[in-house]
């Protein structure tokens, strides 16, 4: 059985009720569709957390725009670019990998999860992506070219009745409750 998970933004308590809520198995496959910092006071736990789970069954961990804008900040502190991680929430992050005297402690392991995102995941059925894609056959998609729009893509994405030839699924656009149309299914539900 296959998960899609989306858009927890720091949220460890509520990320732990949602995985004690699924029958999971060592033949399970979780797919995390991105934006696991952020907004919520507890990032570093929402890592540790994914990072255990993976002990317990089969863990795909895709980038969400936010851990873009934290990779620019890491990469890059002083820049415009980071700048933007800190206006969208990146403070909450900070918080949760600062010490008692206020110094960030960024574990190795999270560093390296962080790194090792992916930017899409596929099997026989379906696409996960963090945001979407553009209207093009999904066997032509270079990450290079396409890496931004599958990060930050909404209003022509959502809108779209493109056959892709697999069910995309994402997040990154908050709506009420799960979505589901014929060519894609939105899980974020903010």
């Amino acid at each position: 059985m296959i998960y899609a998970i989306g858009d927890v933004h720091g949220c460890a308590y509520e990320l732990r009720n949602l995985l004690n809520k699924l029958p999971l198995t060592p033949e399970s496959t979780v797919v995390f569709l991105g934006d696991y910092i952020d907004r919520g006071g507890q990032s570093k736990d929402v890592v540790d957390t994914i990072l255990e789970l993976r002990k317990q069954c089969e863990v795909v961990c895709l980038m969400g725009n936010h851990e873009s804008m934290f990779l620019n900040f890491l990469d890059n502190p002083g820049t415009e670019r980071a700048g933007l991680f800190i206006i969208n929430g990146g403070s909450a992050t900070l918080a949760s990998y600062a010490d008692e005297n206020g110094n960030y402690e960024f574990p190795d392991e999270h560093i390296k999860f962080y790194r090792e995102l992916k930017l899409f995941y596929e099997d026989e059925h379906h696409f996960f992506v963090h945001a979407g894609v553009p209207e093009i056959p999904l066997d032509t998609i270079d990450e290079t070219t396409h890496g931004k729009k599958m990060l930050w893509i909404r209003g022509s994405f959502l809108t779209s009745t493109y056959d892709w030839g697999k069910v995309i699924v994402h997040g990154h656009t908050p709506v009420p409750e799960v979505e589901i149309r014929r060519n894609r299914i939105n899980v974020d539900t903010g």
